[in-house]
């Protein structure tokens, strides 16, 4: 929501947050790259919490059926068979 309601200020907010000493579960980095993801490429933050896992991840294949999410990331694979508009 940050990344797509105060994204002026969504860094500082979020190092707010930390500051906090919040329990975070899962990689607070992970997090932040995904914050990244949404402000830079505009999805939903929980779209972008997928794709900066997918990406950080070694031998994981990160996959989509979000034609411009492909091309926006473009390091991501394209579902030929599947989408979101419908056959």
């Amino acid at each position: 929501m940050l990344a797509r309601k105060a994204s002026e200020t969504m860094l500082q907010d979020w190092a707010d947050l930390m500051a906090s000493h919040l329990s975070v579960e899962g990689d607070a980095a992970l997090l932040a790259e995904a914050m990244a993801l949404a402000q830079h490429l505009d999805p939903h933050l929980f779209d972008t919490l997928y794709h900066a896992l997918a990406l950080a991840a070694p031998v994981a294949v990160p996959l989509t059926a979000d034609g411009s999410m492909a091309a926006r990331l473009g390091n991501l694979e394209r579902l030929q068979h599947y989408s979101l508009t419908g056959p």
